[in-house]
């Protein structure tokens, strides 16, 4: 049996993988229909924080709730927090606009969460938010020598139709939900 779902091996051997989850909340996941990260659109602005904690400690601990999306399916939060096992990585997690304190130790650009651009200018201080990124990037980047980025952001797929569609790309993106709300 072949390994048809198995990429080419690269032939990289970092000596010090680092992985760091970028977290931020965006006003679009409480439009209803829009988010499958929390049981209820309000409740979607917990889950980065509710993930963080997931993914660090293997449990959620801040507060009585069950890491599930409406459907009832685990948060993607459980496959990451494999990975950190089965690889014995520690997370170094960027605050990049939560709508709540988290509850792990965070790197933070001092952002703050993403509104809706339907109603206003979604991230007035893009730019300033882009240094300061880079500038966290430069920092790991010395501390690493294969840097992997993940994310939670819930409505973060919409916010990123919305920057292409602005661009003036005809995109599509997927979804969370099994019926794609596009």
């Amino acid at each position: 049996m072949s390994d048809i779902f198995l990429s080419e091996d690269p032939g990289i051997r970092p000596r010090r993988p680092m992985i760091a989850i970028i977290l931020a909340n965006t006003m679009l996941s409480t439009v209803p229909g829009i988010s499958g990260a929390g049981p209820t659109p309000e409740a979607t602005l917990l889950t980065p924080v509710l993930d963080a904690e997931l993914v660090t400690t293997g449990a959620i601990t801040s507060m009585p709730v069950r890491p599930n999306t409406p459907t009832g399916c685990p948060t993607p939060a459980a496959i990451t927090r494999s990975m950190i096992e089965l690889t014995d990585l520690a997370p170094v997690f960027i605050n990049a606009g939560l709508a709540h304190t988290p509850t792990v130790p965070c790197l933070d650009t001092y952002g703050r969460p993403g509104g809706d651009p339907r109603k206003e200018d979604a991230v007035p201080e893009a730019a300033r938010l882009f240094e300061r990124g880079e500038m966290i990037g430069r920092l790991l980047s010395q501390q690493s020598d294969l840097l992997m980025l993940g994310e939670c952001v819930p409505g973060g797929t919409t916010t990123a139709l919305c920057v292409l569609r602005a661009l003036g790309y005809e995109a599509s993106v997927s979804s969370a939900f099994i019926k794609n709300p596009l």
